[in-house]
């Protein structure tokens, strides 16, 4: 089952939420897809099994995320296990 536009959306907005919380002056921000599952989870975000992955492998196919992916089969069906980095070009 594909992810809903809005699950997409919140979780584009939990990934710059985290950039901007963690970018330091001039630099580029990070996180990783546990912080920003759980941030969702948090929130009362409803996040089914590997939604975060194929949302995350988009954004990467896509060049709006960079970032290597981790080896963890359950890290990836949860929450994607991959850590997230701002793209040099968005700065």
């Amino acid at each position: 089952m594909q992810p809903s536009a809005e699950l997409r959306q919140l979780v584009w907005q939990a990934i710059e939420v985290e950039w901007d919380r963690t970018r330091p002056p001039g630099g580029i921000g990070a996180t990783d897809s546990r912080v920003v599952y759980d941030r969702l989870i948090a929130e009362g975000v409803d996040v089914p099994p590997g939604a975060m992955d194929e949302i995350l492998q988009d954004l990467y196919d896509r060049g709006m995320i960079t970032g290597p992916r981790s080896f963890g089969r359950e890290d990836m069906r949860v929450h994607g296990a991959r850590d997230i980095i701002e793209p040099e070009l968005n700065l």
